[in-house]
């Protein structure tokens, strides 16, 4: 898909039509009467890449903006549009000022879910922070992110995963430091320790693919060295949207 630009000129143009008139996101026109199967022809846009215009140090207040604007538009993609850019290479937003937009480019990498899919993946996050290890883990079977015939501690090991990926939407972690180092340790070892435990279960392709998106995300807020509050996004993940 990523070298497929007559799939890709198909995403760009959906995308610019969902953020038609968005105050903060911009899509550059496609030109599809010049464009062919090795070429995407875009109109030019103005601006910085995002790694750099976090390298510029910008205001607090325009990090806080942008940060909230790049959580919204993955609420908006999945749980809206049920289509997901999921390349969170940094060079695919360019930021402009005065007034302050983020230019959303490359679309080679966008999967489309059912609604069936998002309302599973709604449904099972909500689950995830409960103390029901037997309806949870049932769950995750039925979700196809486990194989019942793993071990006990295989599956002990996809539980601990999600506790401690649910710890930065809890209210006593609010407003949320994304420089934790501290959770940046404790979540890399729960996911290497549970992939190490699994014998039989393939990786979920449509998740991995959403998540690259979402450590992309997280890792540029961290970039940011920004604190925020994510209990308004853990309870549009418990609504939907």
């Amino acid at each position: 898909n990523e070298t497929n630009y007559q799939s890709e000129l198909v995403n760009v143009q959906k995308f610019k039509a969902n953020l038609d008139g968005h105050p903060f996101f911009v899509v550059p026109k496609a030109f599809p009467e010049i464009s062919t199967p090795s070429v995407l022809a875009l109109e030019f846009m103005d601006g910085v890449s995002l790694n750099d215009w976090i390298a510029s140090n910008p205001c607090e207040q325009d990090k806080i903006i942008v940060a909230h604007q790049l959580l919204d538009l993955f609420f908006k993609e999945l749980f809206d549009w049920k289509i997901v850019q999921t390349d969170p290479n940094l060079a695919n937003y360019l930021v402009q000022t005065n007034p302050l937009k983020i230019v959303l480019l490359d679309f080679g990498s966008c999967l489309s879910y059912t609604s069936d899919f998002v309302e599973n993946y709604r449904s099972f996050v909500a689950l995830s922070q409960s103390q029901d290890k037997a309806k949870t883990l049932q769950a995750a079977v039925d979700f196809e992110l486990l194989d019942s015939r793993e071990t006990e501690e295989a599956l002990d090991a996809f539980v601990q995963m999600l506790h401690i990926s649910s710890l930065p939407f809890l209210s006593s972690n609010q407003p949320f430091n994304f420089s934790s180092l501290d959770y940046e340790r404790q979540s890399r070892q729960s996911i290497l320790n549970f992939v190490k435990k699994l014998k039989y279960t393939p990786p979920p392709r449509k998740i991995l693919f959403m998540h690259r998106r979402l450590g992309g995300l997280f890792n540029t807020l961290k970039k940011m060295k920004i604190a925020i509050d994510l209990g308004p996004y853990w309870e549009k993940l418990q609504k939907g949207g």
